[in-house]
């Protein structure tokens, strides 16, 4: 599919009030789990919580769920340039998630260790390397290669840390919250 259709395909779905006000939760969800768990640097819900919506609802809605989350949040922490690629590395992360998790049932023991291991791996990848790349533009005598790999190995600690809490709170919490969304995404028809 090009970029084309998929724009087509776009503009031609319609995103009930059902499916609006389950994006709306799901980002309040992450919004108060990333405020909650503010005293631990880098550990929080939020990813989790990101990767269960795209393995229930795909990629679109998590990449919402995603962006949103970081937006509304950075209120409280601070807005700022490195907002947009907080943004999008969140966003995207839903976006991997829901590439690589699509077909994951979180019933099984085995299946929730898959989806945490991956899921760590995406947002120690996908978001690190995001957010760290934005970081590289802050510099104001310009990019240069000492630069980025002062940045790429500082970031890597705190993108470890951030993948760590990933995959506990996804063993954690994975399954009682997979169950609840795909009960709602049966019960209401959203999201087919």
């Amino acid at each position: 599919m090009n970029y084309e259709q998929s724009l087509y395909k776009f503009r031609q779905s319609h995103i009930r009030n059902r499916e609006m006000t389950t994006i709306a939760v799901l980002t309040a969800l992450a919004f108060i789990s990333r405020i909650c768990f503010y005293m631990l640097p880098e550990v929080k819900p939020m990813a989790a919580i990101v990767i269960i919506t795209a393995i229930c609802y795909g990629k679109f809605p998590a990449f919402l769920v995603g962006a949103l989350t970081m937006l509304t949040s950075n209120f409280a922490y601070g807005q700022g340039p490195w907002t947009v690629y907080q943004m999008l590395g969140m966003g995207m992360v839903g976006v991997f998630a829901g590439l690589f998790l699509k077909n994951q049932d979180l019933e099984s023991k085995k299946s929730v260790i898959i989806t945490a291991l991956v899921g760590g791996l995406i947002t120690f990848a996908i978001y690190g390397f995001i957010v760290d790349t934005g970081t590289i533009f802050f510099f104001q005598n310009g990019i240069t290669i000492a630069n980025a790999i002062a940045i790429y190995t500082a970031g890597a600690f705190f993108n470890m840390i951030h993948a760590v809490g990933t995959v506990a709170f996804i063993l954690l919490i994975g399954k009682p919250i997979f169950k609840k969304l795909k009960r709602i995404k049966v019960k209401y028809g959203i999201f087919y």
